[in-house]
């Protein structure tokens, strides 16, 4: 691999051990000069299932091929020890202007993400691009087709574990034939990547996309075979009473759906025991690689029993069972005391990672220092389905840090975490910015 394209840990001023026979707990660091993120961006960086392989994104210039301060791509290999840039085709030339929200495939060979294209006299659009870092090949899934509409644009996406599949979210109103119904309205489509084959999934199970509303947030298991995704239209069965019935929405609520594309079935899963329909509004789901459950964030209270705290949860739901559960619970099994967002999930759903700004997630009362939770700030969290406990990733043995860290993923197993945190790398970090920790268990 060339100097073009790679970089060694030694050059990013990086601590990592000896990779390929960790300790028990592994911390590693990548300064990203990263001070444009907000708390509620989608995670910059993805971890493969394997565990090996972790992209992520980065404005600062990691390798000597990038020389700019744009948005790149790069990918982590856990056991060599070496980052490499993938913002670059074969010929050398950059991909995009600007480039973010990663996903990689099992093995590390196939990578997608969001670039920011030039269109001849126009300002940058953005559209998915496909990764073969096998043969350093780069395709743009979906662009803007042949559509001359203003502001369209495709984003989003998500690559299944076993490369076969790409699903992402678009305003384009002609990627694929017939009439779009919500015309630029956000849907979302699925990409097979060996057939180039390309079909709309933001259909009820009689293939009727809704007249209005929108779907995005697109999620895969590791088959292709389900896709998670949040929308404000109606494709799933409808809705119960609320046992809580809100006043009349301003605007249509959004649910989280389930889409089975071999049976060709569209379930809604943010939904209340016995068929209620939620009294707030429901998004960001993650599907776990088996596709049993599904990790979404939810401001309904209604979902589980003594939901008071007002507050965004994570939630867990079972496909199997139809069961709902807390996630974001405190130490005593009850709903956190401050607001959480952004999950990601395990291969067989039994850990969730997320971020919170809740205090009491770990020890609600007369806390030990070492787990006190005091700096008001979201922190990252990973919760154990079989235990119900909600461990703090992001700290070190002397407790957490007086920095806010958000955007966890994880790998198939839940033990490789990655987030990015205002937490100086080391003594010599002293830039107000977000840098990429990865974090082993």
């Amino acid at each position: 691999m060339d100097g073009r394209r790679a970089a060694g840990l030694s050059a990013l001023g990086l601590v990592l051990g000896v990779v390929p026979q960790e300790p028990a707990e592994v911390l590693v660091t990548i300064p990203q000069r990263d001070v444009l993120r907000s708390w509620s961006d989608e995670p910059s960086a993805a971890v493969s299932a394997d565990g090996r392989w972790v992209a992520f994104a980065s404005y600062a210039r990691l390798a000597p091929g990038d020389a700019d301060d744009r948005g790149d791509i790069y990918v982590l290999d856990r056991v060599s020890g070496r980052v490499t840039l993938e913002t670059v085709s074969g010929n050398g030339r950059r991909t995009a202007a600007d480039s973010a929200r990663p996903s990689i495939s099992r093995d590390g060979r196939y990578l997608v993400f969001d670039g920011s294209i030039f269109r001849e006299g126009q300002a940058a659009a953005v559209a998915v691009v496909l990764r073969d870092r096998w043969e350093d090949v780069n395709t743009l899934v979906a662009a803007t087709g042949d559509s001359d509409e203003d502001n369209a644009w495709t984003a989003d996406a998500a690559i299944s574990e076993d490369g076969r599949v790409v699903v992402f979210e678009s305003t384009v109103t002609n990627l694929i034939p017939g009439r779009d119904e919500n015309g630029i309205g956000r849907d979302i489509y699925m990409f097979e990547v060996a057939s180039r084959a390309l079909r709309r999934v933001s259909v009820d199970s009689a293939a009727r996309q809704g007249g209005t509303g929108a779907s995005y947030s697109p999620t895969v298991s590791a088959d292709g075979r389900y896709v998670a995704f949040t929308s404000t239209a109606d494709l799933g069965e409808e809705p119960g009473r609320a046992d809580e019935a809100p006043a009349a929405p301003s605007r249509p609520l959004s649910h989280v759906y389930v889409r089975d594309t071999r049976r060709n079935v569209t379930r809604r899963v943010s939904m209340c025991a016995g068929g209620a329909a939620p009294n707030g509004r429901s998004w960001r789901p993650v599907i776990s690689g088996d596709g049993r459950y599904v990790a979404f964030v939810s401001a309904a209270t209604n979902l589980v029993p003594g939901d008071r705290n007002r507050s965004a949860d994570i939630f867990l739901f079972d496909t199997i069972t139809g069961s709902t559960a807390l996630v974001s619970r405190n130490a005593k099994g009850n709903p956190a005391n401050g607001v959480s967002g952004l999950p990601a999930i395990s291969f067989d759903g039994s850990k969730v990672a997320f971020q919170s700004e809740a205090s009491d997630l770990v020890c609600a009362r007369q806390c030990a220092s070492v787990v006190e939770d005091i700096n008001l700030l979201p922190d990252v969290f990973l919760f154990d389905r079989a235990t119900a406990a909600v461990a703090r990733v992001s700290g070190d043995r002397t407790g957490g840090w007086m920095a806010p860290s958000v955007g966890a993923a994880v790998d198939a197993a839940g033990r490789v975490v990655t987030f990015t945190s205002r937490h100086p790398t080391d003594a010599t970090d002293n830039r107000n910015d977000f840098d990429l920790f990865v974090r082993v268990k």
